[in-house]
C-alpha cells in the first residue's frame, strides 16, 4: 500500500533526530533465546500481514499490554527480503513507539528484535537460503535493531553465527550510528510507514 516515487529529494522528507540507538549495539541471539516469548515482548513475527500492519499489530499489542499495567520491553519482527521496505519497518515501528510510550506515561525506549523470515526460504538449496539471511540480517543491522537472530535454513548454525561476524567485523556496521539516516529515500519509506502503520491503528480502534 506505500507509493514508491522514482527518486526522493528533501522535501520529500521530515526533518528529526536520529531514529535508532547508538551504534554497534545488536545482540546475536540463536535461535530459541528470542525474547518473543517473554511476557514483556510484542511478537509481530511473520503473521502473513504487510509491513504496514506488522507495525501497527504491535503498536496495538503494546497499547493494550500498556493499557493494561504491563510493561512493554520489546517489540520482535520477522525481516524478510524487500530490503529498504524491512529498513522502514523497524525504524518506523521505533519511531511510533515513543508516542505510543508518552501517551501511557511509560519509558520511551523499547527494544527491536528481529528475526530472519522463513516464508521465502527454499527447501532445496541452502546456499539461497543463506544469501537471504544475509541481505535480511543486513535490513534489521541498518533499520536499527537491539538484537538479532539467523534462523538457519538447510544450511549449519555456526555459519548464521558468522553471517553476523561478518557483517559486524568486515562490514563495519557496529561503526555507524542510524546508517540510514539521511537517506531521502529511507526516510520517506519510514514516514510513509508511520502514517499508514498509525492510521490502520485508529481505523482499527475506531
Amino acid at each position: 500500500g506505500i507509493a514508491v516515487r522514482p527518486y526522493y529529494r528533501r522535501e520529500h522528507v521530515t526533518p528529526r533526530p536520529p531514529v535508532v540507538n547508538a551504534a554497534g549495539t545488536w545482540t546475536m541471539l540463536p535461535p530459541g533465546a528470542e525474547p518473543a516469548a517473554d511476557a514483556a515482548a510484542i511478537d509481530a513475527h511473520e503473521l502473513g500481514a504487510t509491513a504496514v500492519q506488522e507495525v501497527a499489530y504491535a503498536l496495538a499489542q503494546g497499547a493494550d499490554a500498556l493499557a493494561a499495567g504491563r510493561t512493554v520491553a520489546t517489540l520482535a519482527f520477522a525481516v524478510g527480503s524487500n530490503h529498504f521496505m524491512e529498513i522502514a519497518k523497524l525504524r518506523s515501528a521505533r519511531l511510533l513507539w515513543r508516542g505510543v510510550a508518552e501517551a501511557f506515561g511509560a519509558g520511551g525506549d523499547v527494544r527491536i528484535h528481529a528475526r530472519t523470515a522463513g516464508e521465502n526460504k527454499t527447501l532445496y538449496d541452502p546456499y539461497v537460503n543463506m544469501l537471504r539471511v544475509t541481505t535480511e540480517a543486513l535490513s534489521a543491522i541498518v533499520g536499527g535493531c537491539d538484537s538479532l537472530t539467523i534462523t538457519p535454513c538447510g544450511f549449519d548454525s555456526h555459519l548464521a553465527e558468522n553471517v553476523q561476524h561478518v557483517l559486524r567485523e568486515e562490514s563495519h556496521l557496529d561503526k555507524v550510528q542510524d546508517p540510514g539516516a539521511g537517506s531521502y529515500y529511507i526516510e520517506a519509506l519510514t514516514d510513509a510507514l508511520a502514517a499508514g502503520a498509525s492510521m490502520a491503528v485508529v481505523s482499527d480502534a475506531s
